[in-house]
């Protein structure tokens, strides 16, 4: 049944989609890998989806980049929230 049924279109993912990432995608370490140079070492880079057979058409390209994108600010942002909570240095008291 999966097969016969019509996908959603391209535009109509991207409408629905937020332009920047979501407190899930900021957190998943399998989408982002983390920015600390420490574990770095020891992670791969994550790669995108394969292209299709056929040739790249400016809509492929557009949502490619527009994932891309998300990527990008993900880790971004992802990094700038650590470095900060790092320099308030937060203490636990009991």
């Amino acid at each position: 049944i999966y097969h016969q049924s019509s996908r959603q279109s391209d535009a109509a993912v991207l409408s629905a989609a937020p332009i920047f990432p979501s407190e899930e995608l900021l957190w998943d370490p399998h989408s982002v890998p983390p920015g600390n140079t420490s574990l770095a070492s020891n992670v791969q880079s994550l790669s995108l989806p394969k292209l299709n057979t056929r040739f790249l058409s400016a809509g492929d390209y557009l949502l490619r980049n527009f994932h891309l994108f998300r990527l990008e600010c993900a880790y971004e942002i992802r990094g700038d929230i650590v470095d900060v909570i790092k320099r308030m240095r937060p203490a636990l008291k009991q």
